[in-house]
């Protein structure tokens, strides 16, 4: 017969209570969230938005991090700019990822 560790027992209660406790919680806050945001202005709301990401860029990568999101957001706008849909772009993914795990990535 298997014996249950005493400290699996603990760590499944507790996240069983963590979870009893955040969904209430967070259906309560969702709720205040969506009531005062959906009579603000959705412009403010997203560059407020890319702001804060842009600061955490900076913060967690530098300059270097700044840069390659900028040329992200360049190859981003390729699909809209030649009318493509951009389900085409997963290529720029797919073909550096499968050249590394081949074993040809310089």
């Amino acid at each position: 017969m298997w014996a249950t560790p005493t400290s699996l027992i603990l760590l499944v209660a507790s996240a069983v209570l963590a979870t009893a406790m955040a969904a209430p919680l967070a259906a309560h806050l969702g709720r205040g969230v969506a009531r005062r945001w959906s009579s603000s202005n959705p412009r403010r709301i997203a560059a407020l938005s890319l702001l804060a990401v842009l600061i955490l860029l900076v913060i967690a990568t530098g300059p270097v991090g700044i840069g390659l999101a900028c040329l992200a957001a360049v190859v981003g706008l390729v699909p809209i700019a030649l009318r493509v849909r951009r389900v085409h772009l997963m290529a720029s993914l797919l073909v550096p990822v499968l050249l590394t795990y081949l074993g040809s990535a310089a």
